[in-house]
């Protein structure tokens, strides 16, 4: 029997070894593709698809910021103070969810720091703010109320009432007479409407160097100023 050439062996072995790469090949393929079938399709998002974070999904149940009441400046300035302490009195809006005595308490909270005058000045608060019947009512309205000030002035009488006194007004302690219009306007079945009144009133402060700052002491009736 005839025997091959060595060249023709190394030939059948080449393509004997590349047949059986191909065949390794497809075998591994076939097992992947078999893998994947029974794997199912992947679960990391695909370019188009982004997954929320904690932080936005957190955001996104995150309540409304309740609204507040500016608190008053902290001031050695007795003027200042005493026109906030004005604009404070007044300014009010039954629409906010707030209650009367959310805008009642940064006058409260800056209130005569001893302690000496302030059940005086609740009471003279309640001269000033609705009750809180009446703010129901007016929120029934979307009632809100502001201050437009036309003069704040240190009466002429306030001399006069230093030197009566002997020494009980100290030094730093002084009243502010103030007067403006009171507007306020609303809802009445369906129509906006508005109103307007002629205002005036005194407010005693306590500044430096008999406080730190100043404070609210005492306020005088309204529409019953100190001249």
């Amino acid at each position: 029997m005839p025997h091959r050439p060595a060249a023709g062996r190394r030939t059948a072995k080449v393509r004997l070894t590349a047949l059986i790469f191909v065949l390794v090949l497809a075998v591994v393929l076939i097992a992947v593709g078999i893998y994947g079938l029974v794997r199912g399709p992947g679960t990391s998002p695909t370019p188009h698809e982004s997954r929320p974070t904690a932080s936005a999904t957190a955001a996104s149940r995150a309540p409304a910021p309740t609204p507040t009441v500016p608190a008053l400046p902290v001031t050695a300035n007795a003027k200042i103070f005493a026109l906030d302490s004005a604009l404070a009195l007044f300014d009010w809006d039954t629409t906010t969810g707030l209650d009367v005595t959310d805008y009642e308490h940064p006058l409260i909270a800056d209130a005569d720091p001893t302690g000496q005058n302030t059940p005086g000045l609740l009471t003279d608060l309640t001269g000033y703010f609705p009750t809180e019947d009446e703010w129901d009512q007016l929120r029934d309205y979307q009632t809100r109320q502001w201050l437009t000030i036309t003069s704040l002035t240190i009466p002429g009488s306030w001399g006069e009432a230093v030197r009566a006194s002997h020494g009980q007004i100290h030094d730093g302690v002084i009243g502010y007479t103030i007067t403006g219009t009171r507007h306020r306007a609303g809802v009445w079945t369906g129509k906006p409407i508005t109103s307007s009144e002629k205002v005036a009133f005194t407010v005693f402060l306590a500044c430096p160097p008999e406080t730190k700052h100043c404070a609210v002491l005492r306020l005088s009736e309204l529409n019953n100023p100190l001249h």
